[in-house]
């Protein structure tokens, strides 16, 4: 039998993950996949350390959806194997073909598995079904065993204050409410309702991607085409005109 799939990604089987990160997908609705990672092209050189931004970009100008979720960190190897795991927050791309990849990863290196076929990707946890035209942010989480009671905890900061919870009392609605960056959204969802109301629509393309390429944008081009990124840009806005 062949593995599970899910957005053209293998669905990582628990037996190939920490027992800590069993126990986090679970109780988050979560989905860990191993998601490729965009070695060539335009939508692989998309702005270190701008994910959301890259993705953001990508759905606004080629199309498809955001994905959400944490990038399982390869622990360090001379730690012991429970000592804990680090989640960094992440979005990947969702093309129009339905197919995920990571369209940021190549420009770092600390989270890249690497097969022996010598493709490259991320081993991710898809927080629920969340496929959206506008990504949000979440928060970087550290899954810890806690010394006294030898269970695990849940820590992540949020303005320079740490909050932690326990994994055995977490669950799916207490995650939406502690992990999503609802009020520090790096998008300002709010930011692009209002300017899509208030301006045409090729105008408030232009402020959002604008302000976007402030963190995020791709600096090769297009394998299929050979057009840069910004001809990609100005085509799309200029059929909008």
């Amino acid at each position: 039998m062949g593995s599970m799939r899910k957005w053209n990604c293998e669905v990582i089987p628990n037996e190939q993950l920490r027992d800590a990160v069993v126990e986090f997908c679970q109780r988050i609705k979560g989905t860990p996949l191993r998601v490729p990672v965009r070695l060539r092209g335009l939508t692989s050189s998309g702005r270190r350390g701008g994910c959301y931004y890259n993705v953001n970009i990508a759905t606004k100008l080629i199309g498809g959806k955001s994905l959400v979720g944490w990038v399982i960190v390869p622990p360090d190897p001379t730690l012991p194997p429970d000592d804990g795991v680090e989640l960094m927050g992440h979005a990947v791309w969702l093309n129009n073909q339905n197919r995920a990849s990571c369209v940021t990863a190549k420009s770092w290196h600390t989270a890249l598995y690497t097969r022996e076929d010598g493709r490259q990707f991320l081993d991710m946890i898809i927080w629920k079904d969340n496929p959206s035209s506008s990504p949000f942010a979440v928060y970087n989480l550290y899954c810890v065993r806690e010394e006294v009671s030898d269970r695990y905890e849940i820590v992540w900061e949020v303005d320079r204050k740490k909050h932690s919870i326990f994994l055995d009392s977490l669950n799916a609605t207490k995650a939406e409410s502690l992990f999503a960056r609802n009020t520090h959204n790096v998008f300002e969802q709010n930011f692009e309702a209002r300017t899509m109301a208030s301006f045409p629509p090729d105008l408030a393309l232009r402020i959002i991607i604008k302000d976007h390429e402030k963190q995020g944008g791709f600096s090769e081009p297009s394998v299929a085409t050979g057009k840069s990124y910004d001809d990609i840009k100005n085509e799309r806005l200029g059929r909008l005109k």
